[in-house]
Order: structure tokens, then C-alpha cells, then sequence
């Protein structure tokens, strides 16, 4: 079974340690941003570097359309959601 994992806040902190964690357990990953694209850039190559396919959406969580986008393009270019942390 694929695994693939939505990671908002996955661009600093515990979501980014997350990220560095999921890559090494074989998921595919989504990293969510709000407003810090070069910190998603660089945690995005980290996890690439570790093998694992990604990728990084910016999108503002508490708005309904912006998660419909996020997680239509997570089907799309990862596969269906397996694990969501926020």
C-alpha cells in the first residue's frame, strides 16, 4: 500500500522534523505552507535527499477552498491521502 502523508506547518519546527521523519518511513509527502516558501524549498530538498517523493503546497488551512486545492492536488501528484498530521 502507498503511504502518503499531508504535513501542514511542514516547512518549520515539528511539521519539518515530521517531513525529515515520514521520508524516512517510505511515505510520499506533502509539505503545507502557509507563507514561508523558501523554508518549504529547503525542507522539501531535505526530504528528497532522503529518497522520498514531494512536494510543497502553499495554502491557508482555514480557508475551505484552498484546502480543496491542496488536497486535489495531492491526489494527483502523490496519490490518495493515507495520514494527515496538523
Amino acid at each position: 500500500m502507498d503511504k502518503v502523508i499531508v504535513i501542514t506547518g511542514g516547512s518549520r519546527g515539528i511539521g519539518a522534523a515530521t517531513a525529515l521523519l515520514a521520508a524516512e518511513q517510505g511515505y510520499r509527502i506533502c509539505i503545507n505552507y502557509q507563507s514561508d516558501e523558501q523554508a518549504a524549498l529547503s525542507v522539501l530538498e531535505q526530504v528528497r535527499a532522503r529518497g522520498a517523493q514531494a512536494i510543497a503546497v502553499r495554502a491557508d488551512v482555514s480557508i475551505e477552498d484552498e484546502v480543496i486545492a491542496l488536497f486535489h492536488r495531492v491526489d494527483t501528484e502523490l496519490g490518495r491521502v493515507t495520514a494527515l498530521v496538523n
